[in-house]
């Protein structure tokens, strides 16, 4: 990361200090309100918003947007937080506050989005190709591949920073000081290991991390092809590549929601099992 920019005051990173605090103080309320700092249920973990997609794609959307601002454990919480504050301050100063918020939003809504698409293909595999038998007997023949995932935290949007980021190294603005020039080669490499960690470390939503850091970077190349441009045409090209992001989002999860309709039998079992009363 830039040095410079991490030993500045507050006032230059005063949105990332936010979404940090934001983050701790609902895990501070998880932990109060008695659910375990260390290893929370999942009944816990369902019952304060994580993305559940029997849940996420049939009657609670909105959990692809709560679930961005929760934690499994104090562990998870700490590594987010290290990692929201290091690209977050640089973030938040290239592609300004406006759209550094955008891009947070819709790349951890893209990370679920593609964490659900996942959980939507495994369940029409499975359901097309068993018979579905009561619960009992289907609970000790499931493989655990094709149970819906139950996930949360910041680490699609943190990802969809990291995403951002590797534009502006590989693209910088041209009259950005020398100062301010990102390191690409570690870039590079602290990306690759973040996504690298999905495939060889259980219980990290892999999927999640490369559709946050996909949606990261196609909007930073939205912003950095904007910048081709000057006055009211940046402007305009700007809120028209935010809308068709935002547009795009809505069309996959109604797409994912139409074709969780077959699958409201079939993901029933997994309600009665996890969904607290």
């Amino acid at each position: 990361m830039n040095e410079y920019l991490l030993k500045q005051p507050l006032r230059y990173w005063w949105l990332t200090a936010l979404l940090i605090a934001i983050n701790c103080g609902i895990f501070g309320w998880q932990v109060l309100s008695g659910v375990s700092a260390t290893d929370p249920s999942v009944p816990d973990l369902i019952r304060w918003g994580a993305d559940f997609a029997p849940l996420t794609l049939t009657s609670e959307n909105w959990r692809l947007l709560s679930s961005i601002f929760l934690h499994i454990g104090f562990v998870h919480l700490l590594l987010n937080m290290w990692a929201l504050y290091l690209f977050g301050v640089y973030a938040e100063f290239y592609y300004g506050r406006f759209w550094y918020v955008v891009i947070y939003l819709l790349a951890g809504i893209a990370g679920n989005l593609a964490s659900n698409y996942v959980s939507l293909h495994n369940a029409l595999e499975f359901s097309n190709t068993a018979i579905l038998q009561a619960s009992s007997s289907m609970n000790s023949s499931l493989n655990n591949s094709l149970t819906p995932m139950v996930s949360a935290g910041a680490s699609g949007a943190i990802m969809g920073m990291g995403g951002a980021l590797l534009v502006a190294a590989l693209w910088p603005k041209k009259d950005l000081e020398p100062k301010y020039l990102l390191n690409k080669n570690a870039l590079i490499m602290l990306a690759l290991l973040n996504l690298g960690l999905g495939l060889f470390v259980s219980g990290i939503n892999s999927i999640a991390h490369l559709g946050g850091f996909a949606g990261g970077l196609i909007l930073a190349l939205g912003y950095r092809f904007c910048l081709n441009f000057s006055g009211f045409s940046r402007y305009s090209l700007q809120v028209a590549f935010i809308a068709g992001g935002i547009a795009t989002l809505i069309y996959i999860d109604y797409w994912l929601i139409e074709h969780a309709k077959q699958l409201l039998h079939f993901w029933s079992i997994y309600l009665i099992q996890f969904k607290p009363s």
